[in-house]
């Protein structure tokens, strides 16, 4: 489950677990609905639960707070992100550093989160399988998917045309172009899994926000200053705090421009909120799926 070397995993996720003051889960489930619909749709009292992709342990780190009498794991392919996950965690999360193949026994969990990992695997299918191994008879899965290739999206309209539509792979990483809400739920039903809940989320105002909010910028700045000096001034603060930032006219208007973006998160919340059930153009699939007993000839 090699990621695509042309994307610096490490880089953006690695190091999201610094900030462990107390209260930090409500932060962090109030301004990231996928961890608000994992709370939602899974209820789970005891067990085990295991967030594959788990990256710095920003998420993972919250599932005791919402989860106490339940065993909480995580996995991730970058050993850098385990350690700093480790290092930086609160002790209430078991982490594992993982291959191709998950280190678990089968029927072992049961719950198994995927938060915007998928889109990142090579071998989705084996993915799914070794989901559907690890987790017991009726356990479930839950995953935000982004959907880049669903109808009356902006990239399913920009890979229409030809023109920006390598922007989410050069920037986030995304190699599933071809995602979208009925592979998905296809995907999940040929590998063992029965669909139970289905949210929406990431709408065509929200799609435009991260356009210009943060790719866009990106493509300008690498356009005028060029690749080598553009990631100088990339937002990449939480995983290299302890450096010094150059205090120059880019890096100024920088994080100008990243606080005027604070002032469109009641979009996203309202979006992540109240259309849940629009699924039209719509960018992100929150996908519950229990797993489908095998009957026996």
């Amino acid at each position: 489950m090699n990621l695509s070397k042309d994307f610096n995993y490490e880089e953006v996720f690695m190091g999201v677990t610094q900030d462990r003051s107390k209260g930090f889960h409500k932060k962090i489930y109030k301004n990231k609905p996928e961890l608000r619909r994992v709370v939602e749709m899974i209820k789970l009292k005891n067990g085990r639960i295991l967030d594959i992709g788990c990256g710095g342990g920003l998420m993972t780190e919250c599932l005791p707070e919402f989860y106490p009498n339940v065993e909480v794991y995580g996995c991730d392919v970058s050993r850098s992100a385990i350690k700093y996950a480790k290092k930086f965690g609160t002790g209430k999360v078991k982490y594992k550093p993982m291959d191709k193949k998950f280190p678990y026994p089968s029927n072992y969990f049961d719950a198994c989160l995927s938060l915007d990992v998928l889109e990142h695997v090579p071998d989705d299918e084996f993915f799914i399988k070794e989901v559907r191994r690890v987790l017991k008879k009726n356990g479930v899965f839950f995953g935000a998917i982004p959907c880049e290739g669903q109808r009356f999206s902006i990239s399913w309209f920009l890979a229409k045309i030809g023109f920006l539509d390598n922007l989410t792979f050069k920037h986030v990483g995304h190699i599933h172009p071809e995602y979208n809400h009925e592979y998905i739920k296809d995907m999940l039903d040929r590998n063992g899994f029965q669909i139970s809940k289905i949210k929406f989320s990431e709408r065509l105002p929200v799609q435009f926000l991260r356009y210009f909010q943060f790719m866009l910028p990106k493509e300008i700045l690498e356009y005028f200053v060029g690749k080598d000096k553009a990631v100088n001034y990339y937002d990449r603060s939480v995983s290299i705090k302890d450096k010094d930032e150059a205090e120059d006219s880019i890096m100024k208007i920088r994080k100008l421009w990243f606080k005027l973006c604070k002032l469109t998160k009641p979009i996203d919340y309202v979006d992540a909120e109240y259309l849940t059930s629009f699924g039209t153009g719509a960018w992100k699939i929150n996908v519950l799926a229990v797993k489908k007993e095998v009957r026996k000839r």
